[in-house]
């Protein structure tokens, strides 16, 4: 569902929307895990919730002028392919939680269960292209000369027609095993939270590879829906906006009780407290 929504939108708002998935985590977790929701939790949800729709509202107008990088120039293709990305993060969100939950409650090696994360997904990718293969597609996912959503037997003479485009699919399964244990290990020794907040950094390598390779055009609006986005993830997971309250907060109460410890002479010349107001309690 990722991929076929990679194809209708861009790259960019691809790898936004799946910070969607912290939404779904968190109430997953609530339910799973036993985690609480707090009022700062549901607060950073919502502001991701913000920030989703702007982003899907933009891409939206911006098929308009920018049409470098999408097969189709059509608001509604566009549209689709964001909301299959936010409706796959469902999905996602349910296997964070599956593997947060066996991870921590076996004791399996993190390698061990990336190999067979990769035996059971090239299988059932295999079970699913052979489905697809068959399978009538509308326009725009029909591209092909059988009209169908995935042609399998096209795949062997474009490669061997193109050689170069082994180079993205080896780069693609080295990336993806690298990706699937550094993300395993972050889930077993930290939370699934933690997990989206380190892949929420690809989004900058992403943005300087599409803006490099002229696949995108800038847009201000777009950058403005990220801060939003990060903003909530950052939020949600108590990185830096509860720590600059609290530091904040514990400052003005320096500052209020400041003049406890200040000592007035009295009538005498000796040293004293000033006792002309009502004791606070600290």
């Amino acid at each position: 569902m990722m991929l076929t929504g990679l194809y209708l939108t861009y790259i960019s708002s691809f790898q936004m929307l799946r910070v969607a998935a912290l939404i779904f985590v968190g109430i997953f977790g609530a339910i799973h895990l036993n985690q609480t929701l707090t009022a700062r939790h549901w607060m950073a949800m919502f502001t991701i919730s913000c920030g989703i729709v702007v982003i899907m509202s933009v891409d939206v107008h911006r098929v308009e002028y920018d049409r470098s990088s999408l097969p189709k120039w059509d608001g509604n293709a566009v549209l689709t392919g964001n909301l299959l990305v936010v409706f796959a993060q469902i999905f996602h969100a349910a296997k964070f939680i599956y593997d947060e939950k066996y991870l921590k409650g076996t004791d399996i090696p993190t390698m061990l269960a990336t190999g067979w994360q990769g035996i059971f997904g090239l299988l059932f990718t295999l079970l699913l292209g052979f489905c697809l293969n068959f399978l009538p597609s509308p326009v725009p996912l029909n591209n092909n000369t059988r009209e169908v959503f995935d042609d399998l037997g096209d795949v062997i003479p474009q490669i061997r027609s193109n050689p170069t485009l082994w180079a993205p699919v080896i780069i693609f399964i080295i990336s993806s095993a690298c990706y699937n244990f550094a993300s395993l290990t972050i889930v077993k020794y930290s939370s699934s939270a933690n997990r989206l907040l380190a892949d929420g950094l690809r989004i900058f390598l992403i943005w300087w590879m599409a803006f490099l390779l002229e696949w995108e055009m800038f847009n201000l609006i777009t950058i403005m829906g990220f801060i939003i986005l990060q903003m909530g993830t950052i939020a949600y997971r108590n990185a830096i906006f509860i720590e600059w309250y609290r530091s904040l907060l514990a400052r003005l109460m320096r500052n209020r009780y400041a003049d406890l410890t200040v000592e007035t002479g009295n009538e005498g010349g000796e040293a004293g407290v000033s006792t002309n107001r009502p004791a606070d309690a600290i």
